[in-house]
């Protein structure tokens, strides 16, 4: 009987401590699965800041053609080819605009907004006193973030008043 309780003490404790190793590596999975979590998230975030130039691009293409169009003498014929290329390029910005909202990334707002350093750099100041001192009067690149982090601060001017 007393051999019999030796044996069920020690295979208790056996079980209890593979139960401890089984709750350790079930740990281990979890702080590596929330590791791969989190390395997924900053790839993507990565890829998805990595599109923002060739949208800087669309939007210096479209508009460069917008000033073609309005400036130059041209036929009518290739003023609606001008147009055509242009709304082509505004519906790859919509595209790649959509790509990023789908991920939660949007514009920082800017214009007519208070300068905040966490989202908005200054590259210049304009005192003229159109604005009130610290508002946003204009944008020189687009700024954009998404809930948890900013992936491009907006390059701004803002109004200070001397």
């Amino acid at each position: 009987n007393t051999l019999q309780e030796s044996q069920l003490a020690q295979q208790q404790e056996t079980l209890a401590g593979l139960q401890k190793s089984v709750d350790r590596q079930e740990k281990v999975i979890a702080e590596l699965s929330q590791q791969r979590e989190q390395a997924v998230a900053t790839a993507q975030l990565e890829l998805l800041k990595s599109i923002l130039p060739a949208l800087d691009s669309l939007d210096a293409a479209f508009g460069s053609g917008r000033r073609q169009v309005l400036k130059l003498p041209v036929e009518r014929e290739v003023r609606q080819a001008i147009i055509a290329w242009l709304d082509g390029i505004r519906l790859a910005r919509m595209r790649l605009l959509d790509l990023l909202a789908a991920h939660d990334i949007r514009p920082i707002p800017t214009v007519g907004q208070s300068f905040d350093p966490h989202y908005h750099i200054a590259v210049a100041t304009d005192t003229t006193g159109q604005a009130p001192d610290g508002i946003i009067i204009s944008q020189d690149r687009p700024g954009y973030a998404s809930p948890a982090k900013v992936l491009r601060e907006a390059e701004v001017v803002v109004a200070r008043l001397r």
